[in-house]
């Protein structure tokens, strides 16, 4: 198995936890009931899944594109919608993130299913982008 092949896993994989446990945190927010129940579950999910997920991601998915530049950035033309979803999905990976530790403080919060939907439109799109490579 090549390096790029084994960063793609790192990424794959990667993704499968974030993007799990991000929306996790979205319905973790959006559950009916006491702060109290909801606090430490988005929280801990955002910590424990989330966050590592994002950075295993990160780590595999910039390391494959920074091997060979040229192919990601100009001869293949899908990647670039495909980093714009996943930026939005990065900008909403904050925002729930912070709302859980707002949660975890006391203070008060607004749910987040919009937010989780969002989320996950764009990364099936993004998935869909580099699965299909469409053009």
């Amino acid at each position: 198995m090549t390096a790029q092949a084994l960063l793609l896993v790192l990424h794959i994989t990667g993704n499968l936890l974030w993007i799990g446990g991000i929306a996790g945190v979205a319905v973790a927010l959006g559950m009916a009931g006491a702060a109290a129940v909801r606090k430490p579950v988005a929280l801990q999910i955002y910590r424990k899944v989330a966050v590592p997920g994002f950075i295993a991601s990160l780590i595999g998915g910039g390391a494959v594109l920074f091997m060979n530049p040229a192919l990601y950035f100009s001869q293949t033309r899908w990647m670039h919608p495909k980093l714009t979803l996943v930026l939005v999905v990065i900008a909403l990976h904050h925002v729930l993130g912070a709302r859980a530790k707002r949660l975890a403080s006391d203070e008060p919060t607004k749910g987040a299913h919009p937010m989780g939907a969002v989320l996950v439109i764009c990364a099936v799109g993004a998935a869909f982008l580099a699965l299909t490579k469409p053009f």
